[in-house]
């Protein structure tokens, strides 16, 4: 069965959900993570909320019955199978020689950290469910026809459970697939490190360095180490990450390359512990050229010709880490930086919104009143004519930038054309949010804001 049909056949022949509000075996779910669970119209949404999360609709289903006794969970017959309430969470009736399934299970913690683990205190219930004539003829069967033992045999056996194959896996991607051989990827991380971010211990609004810092040791650590095992790139590395700064105190260039694109290793030290934070600058300072940076790194992701970059088989990501918006200088005909990858010079486009102040007038980011530009109309952003603050036109095109087959703007032709992958960590303040991360693709509509954020979910069926 093709990947792309998994869906449809998990819908036509799934028998049971959580939350399931029309008892059809297909998850509501859906409803809840797209705000469309609102009011009493969502089952198990005693608090009708217009846009409840998952902790006000979802419910625990372990030892305690009222879980799985839940008039969210899936109620009567749907496919054969009758589920009623106080059933066992797994349970799978008239299964035969053939048979095969899927449960997914979609974990969220509400208040407060957790694990997780799994166990069948009362082991597995199995009943042969009567012994027909050629089979109880044949002499491997240990049970009569009327399911009594034969001469000789204590305790009868069940065949089936014997060829029960079980298989566990975290599901990545949530396709409800279990995954195969691991993708290698070639990945630019870049940091800002401009004058907006904290970097003062003493700081009462947290210093947003530090946790820049302590973050990217986390991420290191935590990025896959091995090596592929099979394919044409057998060998090689499963990931390979380079990492770039933008502004920095110090001296440092309004663009920096801090390392180029090798193996994980080159952020760990002998003991696994990460050592990124080594490489980044330990003072803030300077503007945000956000789409400079971007540029850039996706040049060097695509051009195999530089030490340790891959061919286009390979999957190329930029995950940028920020404390909130473009914001950037210019000079007439626009603001271009330069970075030298081994001995190559990589320069980005020339961008030229960054002569226009942040207004909240109604032309937006285009220029042009009403069309629709995101950026349109008031905002959070501080009106000034000091050009120090992210202005529609900035964030405009850098969103362009981002976006996969937009159209040039004001003459760029720069824009991500190729599909990469563009992630996004925002950086907050130590005393009041923690660093919040989200995964918008470079085909994202979504204008960009101070920070964002997302919930991971998988896909119940």
């Amino acid at each position: 069965m093709a990947n792309g049909d998994v869906p449809q056949f998990q819908d036509n022949t799934s028998v049971e959900a959580f939350p399931d509000d029309d008892n059809d075996g297909i998850a509501s779910y859906g409803d809840l993570v797209e705000n469309n669970a609102g009011d009493d119209g969502f089952p198990g949404n005693d608090s009708s909320d217009i846009a409840p999360t998952a902790c006000n609709i979802l419910a625990d289903v372990g030892a305690d019955d009222s879980g799985l006794s839940s008039d969210t969970r899936t109620n009567g017959t749907v496919g054969g199978q009758t589920t009623e309430p106080g059933d066992p969470l797994i349970d799978i009736q008239d299964v035969k020689p053939g048979d095969f399934g899927e449960v997914t299970f979609s974990i969220h913690l509400c208040d407060n950290d957790g694990y997780v683990w799994m166990n069948a205190p009362g082991g597995l219930t199995t009943d042969e469910g009567g012994v027909t004539e050629p089979e109880a003829d044949d002499e491997d069967e240990d049970q009569q026809e009327d399911g009594s033992p034969k001469e000789g045999v204590e305790s009868p056996s069940v065949e089936l459970a014997d060829n029960i194959q079980t298989s566990i896996w975290y599901d990545n991607d949530c396709d409800n697939v279990p995954d195969g051989e691991a993708e290698p990827v070639d990945l630019m991380v870049i940091a800002d490190t401009s004058n907006s971010l904290g970097d003062n211990p003493s700081d009462p609004e947290g210093d947003q360095l530090a946790l820049l810092k302590a973050a990217a040791d986390a991420f290191a650590e935590e990025l896959p180490q091995g090596t592929l095992t099979s394919g044409n790139r057998a060998g090689e590395e499963i990931v390979r990450v380079g990492l770039m700064s933008f502004a920095g105190g110090e001296n440092l260039n309004a663009i920096n390359l801090l390392n180029p694109v090798a193996p994980v290793d080159d952020y760990l030290d002998n003991s696994d512990n990460g050592i990124a934070s080594t490489l980044l600058p330990d003072q803030t300072a300077g503007d945000t050229p956000m789409p400079h940076a971007l540029d850039i790194a996706r040049k060097i992701l695509n051009d195999p010709n530089l030490s340790g970059i891959r061919g286009s088989d390979v999957d190329k990501k930029i995950l940028l880490v920020t404390d909130g918006a473009p914001n950037y200088g210019y000079v007439s005909g626009g603001t271009s930086y330069t970075v030298t990858y081994d001995s190559t010079p990589v320069t980005s486009a020339s961008f030229t919104a960054g002569q226009y102040v942040e207004d909240d007038s109604n032309v937006g980011g285009d220029g042009t009143p009403n069309s629709g530009d995101p950026f349109e109309g008031s905002d959070a952003f501080p009106d000034n004519n000091n050009g120090d603050s992210s202005s529609d036109e900035e964030r405009y095109e850098t969103w362009q930038l981002a976006q996969a087959g937009s159209n040039p703007v004001n003459g760029d032709t720069t824009n991500d054309d190729d599909g990469m992958e563009i992630l996004v960590a925002g950086i907050a303040n130590e005393g009041s949010v923690s660093a919040t991360t989200s995964t918008p693709t470079s085909s994202t509509t979504s204008p960009l804001r101070q920070t964002t954020s997302t919930t991971p979910t998988s896909r119940p069926t």
